[in-house]
């Protein structure tokens, strides 16, 4: 068998035995250069709040940008949400970023939801695992920094759908696992509620389309997040 095929099969192997807890590239020149930029957006001296996660963090200063210059103007903030991104990807981001010039006071973490909506979905547990990994390289990389990690959003507009189920049960997981843990600079924020009605449809006017959010749902938010914040 030649060698390049036989690459290419061990390579298909890797990609298909990476799991959400693996680190794992995006094979995409856009997405490196993101990388890049983010880079370069660390290398500031004492960053406040730093965000980390994928679009619904990405479009803070998107969609999200008015209540993004409204609540945090007084504060440097950085953003290291990218569209598209899995808990994998995100943990690959991680391992190529250096914290040690903008030494972060505060991380807020939002992350799981393209794991489970991805075909095949990734199993609630495995989500939940690599969404605590996440924020323990957050502190192993800035160890005297707070983590906040906020509960995956609801996806999708239709009630009780496998996904929505999906979401649920990963965030039990980790409701049970950060109970039990007794950092008291890691702190989970169960949010999913704020956004549904009584029977389980998004609140009016807070998401675009199901899965992101409205300037309204931004607002919502900071709204949550402003308490602990302070």
């Amino acid at each position: 068998m030649p060698l390049r095929l036989i690459s290419i099969l061990l390579a298909s192997i890797t990609f298909t035995l990476a799991g959400p807890s693996d680190p794992e590239p995006v094979a995409e020149a856009s997405w490196m250069r993101a990388i890049a930029t983010q880079k370069q957006a660390l290398d500031q001296p004492s960053v406040d709040l730093c965000f980390v996660g994928d679009s619904l963090t990405e479009f803070w200063t998107a969609t999200g940008k008015p209540i993004w210059d409204l609540e945090f103007h007084d504060r440097t903030c950085v953003n290291l949400g990218l569209a598209g991104d899995r808990t994998e990807h995100i943990l690959f981001r991680l391992s190529r970023f250096s914290f040690a010039k903008a030494k972060p006071r505060t991380f807020i973490l939002l992350a799981g939801t393209n794991n489970l909506s991805k075909d095949p979905p990734d199993a609630p547990a495995e989500v939940a695992a690599a969404v605590i990994r996440i924020a323990a390289v957050l502190k192993t990389k800035s160890p005297e920094a707070r983590v906040f990690v906020l509960s995956i959003l609801p996806n999708g507009n239709i009630p009780d759908t496998p996904l929505r189920k999906s979401i649920v049960e990963t965030n039990r997981v980790l409701a049970e696992r950060y109970a039990a843990q007794a950092d008291p600079k890691v702190t989970w924020l169960d949010l999913h509620d704020r956004f549904l009605t009584d029977r389980q449809t998004w609140k009016p006017h807070l998401t675009l389309d199901g899965t992101h959010l409205s300037q309204a749902g931004y607002d919502t938010l900071a709204q949550a997040l402003a308490p602990h914040l302070k």
